[in-house]
C-alpha cells in the first residue's frame, strides 16, 4: 500500500508510475471533492483498459451523475459506500415506483425512497413507543428497505448521555457495465 498525494487534476501519468501491471490495483480516493473524484475516475479509466484497475470513491460519489451515465466510466469498476441502497426490484420499490409516477408524472429518485422510508419507519415507532422512542431505535419490524443501526455518539465527555444518534450500517456498492450491485 503506498499514499500518494494526487492535484486536483490527477493524470494516467501521475498513477500509471505507480500501478502494478501484473495484479490488481486498488485507488483508493481519499477525498469528498467531486471535482477530484471525477479526474481521479478519468484518469483510471483510460488506464483500466491496460491494467486492471477498481477504484474506490467516497459516499459523495453516488452524486456524479458522469460516473455511471458516460460510456468511458462503464468498464471501470467503481466501488463506494453509502447508509442506503435500492435496487428497485422488489415487489414495495415497484409499487412505490408506480404510485409516485401517477402523482408526479416522473421517476422516484433515491431521495424520494430514502425520504419515505426513514418518515415511515419513525413516525409508526413514535406511534408504537410514544416516550420511549429513544430505547427502541434498534426495532426493525418497520424497516422496509434499509438496515439502519443507530447508535448513540458522545462527543462531550461532560455530557450524560448521547449527544446524537448516527445509522452505522454502511452498504458498499460497486458499478461497473451500467449496473449497481451490493457488495457489502
Amino acid at each position: 500500500m503506498e499514499t500518494l498525494l494526487l492535484s486536483d487534476a490527477a493524470t494516467p501519468q501521475e498513477l500509471r508510475a505507480k500501478l502494478d501491471s501484473n495484479r490488481e490495483n486498488v485507488i483508493i480516493a481519499g477525498s469528498v471533492d467531486e471535482n477530484f473524484g471525477r479526474n481521479l475516475a478519468t484518469a483510471a479509466a483510460q488506464l483500466s483498459k491496460t491494467l486492471p484497475v477498481t477504484v474506490v470513491g467516497m459516499p459523495t460519489w453516488e452524486g456524479i451523475k458522469d460516473l455511471y451515465l458516460k460510456p468511458e466510466y462503464k468498464t471501470l469498476p467503481i466501488i463506494y459506500s453509502t447508509s442506503f441502497f435500492n435496487n428497485t426490484v422488489d415487489a414495495w420499490s415497484i409499487s412505490f415506483e408506480e404510485a409516485y409516477k401517477k402523482k408526479t408524472y416522473s421517476k422516484p429518485t433515491d431521495l424520494a425512497y430514502k425520504g419515505f422510508e426513514i418518515t415511515w419507519k419513525f413516525v409508526n415507532l413514535l406511534l408504537k413507543y410514544d416516550s420511549t422512542l429513544i430505547q427502541h431505535l434498534d426495532d426493525k419490524s418497520f424497516n422496509m428497505l434499509t438496515e439502519y443501526d443507530f447508535k448513540p455518539i458522545q462527543w462531550s465527555k461532560t455530557s450524560t448521555g448521547p449527544d446524537y444518534y448516527e445509522n452505522k450500517r454502511v452498504y458498499l456498492i460497486k458499478r461497473l457495465n451500467g449496473v449497481s450491485t451490493r457488495v457489502y
